[in-house]
């Protein structure tokens, strides 16, 4: 199981799926856990900074590798994000 909050996670993840099935062609950023059912008060430091890196972090984490294969790829692909209700559209860039 790939841990979205670690960027190593991620990245062998869209490497095993280059791998598998030749092409990466999307990518949705549509992981996130929430604390349960505590008031804020009774969540832990340790416990916001996982929320924090699995429904923030993992954006990036998750959209660095997927715009590397699809630059390489030489496509244009789309990599939505329902978190912010906005799709990017990637294309080849010397960058």
């Amino acid at each position: 199981m790939s841990s979205f909050a670690r960027s190593d996670s991620v990245a062998a993840l869209v490497h095993t799926a280059v791998e598998r099935f030749g092409k990466l062609g999307i990518m949705v950023n549509n992981s996130g856990i929430g604390h349960g059912n505590r008031s804020l008060p009774n969540v832990t430091e340790e416990q916001f900074d996982r929320i924090f890196a699995v429904n923030v972090k993992s954006i990036y984490h998750s959209a660095i590798p997927c715009v590397r294969v699809f630059r390489r790829q030489a496509a244009c692909n789309s990599l939505p994000d329902p978190t912010t209700l906005k799709s990017e559209r990637f294309s080849r860039r010397t960058d």
